[in-house]
């Protein structure tokens, strides 16, 4: 319903603005002419008047079709997805629709809006509490808001630049330990990770792998930006980190060259490094799921036995060239994963994983930040 009455408002509108169009062109006389360009003129001048009415007119047809459609979630989706393709060149009205669609996909029964930055989201983090949020921008600023401390104002608690100043760059990914009184942080641009306390004090940097050695097992650190770190799941001492240099490291986060295991990711492209665009601990630390990018593999690799071959692979898992984000269940056996490119969602299980269990497609990704999370009942 939404892509008919799309396509038969822009041929009305199509209709409308071929009035304007001379049809003869040097076969009339001079006189004529000149009434058909001062025409021509005044259509041009009047076009974008009418471009703006109908543009609205449309978005607002296409809105209501999309919240008619009540809790049919795919045909939300479908609508979301032709609204955002179709409707409209300006794009100011076309953010104010997405953010009305927004209210009417996310079921919130409260919300609040909390100041400070105004640079774009680009990662979140809750501690083991549920006291802290953590926000970091595309710009390289990290934001703590303490929910047990705070006041109406919602006022953020703590606001620092993890990097030096100068190198404002995107934070790709924040995770407290276990304990919720550190964090780690890895941006677009640096292989090193970050760790900090919950004040924005600098607790540790990790270190930097020698970019002129061709075995990336056999540097200390990653020489490529990092993608994304995960905090082991019993052990408070120890995270992974993964970098577009083919590898996932294993630290000890109490030395800054406490590198302890490098998983080299397995392809078959040839001479390619590969970017690993998620990596995850299953949820009783035995396994290490990575997401690769460039050949859209799923991996699962043995945590701690240094052995060269993952467990389980999946080559294909999605569409090449996908960021693929991933996440375990708590059965540890279960997985899901999300492919950027291919917009699905998988549900894999480790003791049939030659095929997903379910797929859910037509999801939106916004960006390569776009990811997937789960509830704490992993329900959701």
């Amino acid at each position: 319903t939404v892509v008919t009455g799309i396509h038969t408002d822009y041929m009305s509108l199509k209709d409308e603005l071929n009035k304007f169009i001379p049809k003869g062109f040097g076969k009339n006389k001079k006189k004529a002419a000149n009434d058909s360009s001062t025409e021509s003129a005044d259509a041009t001048s009047k076009a974008p008047q009418q471009r703006k009415s109908d543009s609205q007119s449309n978005q607002k047809s296409a809105y209501s079709a999309y919240a008619d459609s009540g809790k049919d979630t795919k045909g939300k989706e479908a609508g979301l997805q032709h609204i955002a393709r179709d409707i409209g060149d300006e794009s100011s009205d076309k953010k104010h629709l997405d953010s009305r669609l927004l209210q009417q996909t996310i079921p919130d029964a409260k919300n609040i809006v909390l100041p400070g930055t105004k640079k774009t989201i680009s990662t979140l983090a809750w501690d083991a509490t549920g006291d802290i949020l953590c926000g970091g921008t595309r710009s390289g600023e990290v934001s703590l808001w303490d929910f047990s401390k705070m006041d109406g104002g919602f006022l953020a608690t703590r606001t620092f630049h993890p990097y030096e100043e100068g190198q404002r760059q995107l934070i790709r990914m924040a995770r407290f330990d276990s304990e919720g009184t550190r964090i780690l942080l890895c941006s677009s641009a640096d292989p090193r990770a970050r760790l900090f306390d919950c004040t924005g004090r600098l607790i540790r940097e990790f270190k930097r792998g020698d970019m002129y050695v061709r075995d990336m097992r056999r540097t200390t650190g990653h020489v490529a930006p990092l993608t994304c770190v995960d905090w082991h799941p019993t052990n408070a001492k120890r995270f992974i980190t993964a970098a577009a240099d083919s590898t996932v490291r294993v630290w000890d986060c109490e030395r800054s060259n406490g590198q302890e295991q490098v998983i080299l990711a397995k392809t078959a492209l040839r001479n390619t490094r590969l970017t690993i665009s998620s990596c995850a601990y299953s949820a009783d630390g035995r396994l290490i799921g990575m997401g690769q990018a460039q050949d859209g593999a799923l991996a699962l690799w043995p945590a701690g036995d240094g052995k060269t071959r993952p467990a389980y692979q999946v080559d294909k898992a999605h569409v090449p060239g996908s960021d693929i984000s991933l996440a375990f269940l708590p059965d540890s056996q279960s997985i899901l994963t999300r492919g950027t490119d291919d917009g699905t969602v998988k549900l894999w299980d480790i003791r049939r994983i030659n095929s997903p269990l379910a797929v859910a497609t037509d999801i939106h990704a916004a960006g390569p930040e776009s990811n997937l999370a789960l509830s704490p009942d992993a329900r959701l």
